[in-house]
């Protein structure tokens, strides 16, 4: 099995209180997204995507985009 450094991260980022802090996000932004099959969703800053991958049927398109310092350093 191939070690994936990415999954490692996350078990370190997704913290029981960011859980929980992306499950209320998610209910609330839910709310918002009746009827939006015909529109994108963009997860900008999305980490481990503990929002976004909950919204995916929620909407016709769900992108996700997370800048870390990283990828700033240029």
């Amino acid at each position: 099995m191939e070690h994936n450094v990415f999954e490692e991260m996350a078990k370190r980022y997704d913290t029981e209180d960011r859980i929980e802090l992306a499950k209320v996000i998610v209910k609330e932004v839910k709310q918002e997204l009746q009827d939006s099959k015909s529109k994108s969703l963009i997860d900008y800053g999305s980490g481990t995507g503990l929002v976004s991958l909950a919204l995916p049927d929620y909407v016709g398109c769900c992108e996700s985009e997370n800048l870390s310092k990283r990828d700033h350093q240029r």
